[in-house]
């Protein structure tokens, strides 16, 4: 990350702000989290943190840009939260990469293609449908959203409504490209 911070300090604040927390009485996901495996840290939650650890989280979510994921990759696991993620995806819809696959949500899948259309390409397959294919190309500001739609998705119907929206996309149009070969 930006500004010296490393992995290894982030994770050193974590502990410590977890230890000073002054949640009375502190919840039993928090007081194991630092020892016991990032299935149980799941479980803590953002409204249980202390002060201090929110502004943690709010700076190191402020570090997230639209050109830059590496702020989130290096975010402890802990603080990866369904909350959490879903600030993260709507400043930056690559950071579903970095997201843990049992936080993966179709919210999140949709909030990531609102934020990028192109990040419909990092998106596990299982979490693509038909109507995520069509929000991906509504928001997408480049001119080649039709790559990154997987071929099963690419009807006639959604490459209709790529091609009104951007006419230089009808290079991609799979069925318009094996015409042009016979």
């Amino acid at each position: 990350m930006r500004g010296g911070v490393t992995r290894r300090n982030l994770c050193a604040i974590l502990q410590v702000l977890l230890q000073s927390s002054r949640i009375e009485p502190p919840p039993e996901p928090i007081r194991r989290l630092v020892r016991q495996t990032d299935k149980e840290a799941s479980m803590i939650e953002y409204r249980s943190m202390s002060a201090k650890a929110k502004e943690s989280v709010r700076k190191m979510l402020e570090a997230i840009s639209e050109e830059d994921t590496t702020a989130f990759e290096d975010f402890p696991e802990i603080l990866k939260t369904p909350k959490v993620c879903l600030a993260a995806v709507k400043k930056n819809g690559y950071v579903i990469e970095s997201v843990p696959a049992s936080l993966i949500t179709p919210e999140l899948c949709i909030a990531t293609v609102k934020q990028n259309g192109y990040a419909i390409g990092v998106i596990p397959k299982a979490f693509i449908t038909t109507e995520l294919c069509f929000l991906a190309v509504e928001n997408d500001t480049g001119d080649s959203i039709l790559e990154t739609i997987p071929a099963e998705f690419l009807t006639q119907e959604l490459c209709l409504y790529a091609v009104k929206k951007c006419g230089y996309l009808l290079r991609y149009v799979p069925f318009v490209n094996a015409l042009d070969k016979t």
